[in-house]
């Protein structure tokens, strides 16, 4: 979706409306371009939301096709790292390389 939005997306300002405590969502309302006035709520990435509050002013940028697929405009341009996946990557190379050092010493045993 960030690649979409970075090529194709439009950036407008847009007004925080409401922010859920946990939080779960942050909806915004556009307060320019042709989709002034509508409501969305931003999409998250590796499950992470923007840190922002109820009343604040925040560029988005959105997919004209489908304005609810929208993210604040600095993620766009740099989106978060995503520590899960980093993690899941961390833990695929420490068991591929322990299996591939089992392998070598397995065959050097066996040819001794």
């Amino acid at each position: 979706m960030v690649e979409d939005l970075h090529s194709r997306g439009v950036t407008v300002a847009a007004t925080v409306i409401d922010v859920d405590t946990k939080p779960k969502y942050v909806e915004v309302r556009f307060v320019q371009g042709p989709e002034r006035g509508t409501t969305v709520e931003l999409s998250q990435i590796a499950g992470v939301l923007p840190d922002a509050h109820t009343g604040e002013s925040m560029l988005v940028t959105y997919d004209p096709k489908d304005p609810s697929r929208s993210l604040t405009r600095s993620w766009v341009l740099a989106p978060p790292p995503n520590l899960p996946a980093f993690g899941a990557a961390a833990l695929a190379a420490f068991f591929l390389s322990g299996v591939v050092a089992v392998t070598l010493r397995r065959r050097w045993i066996l040819r001794t």
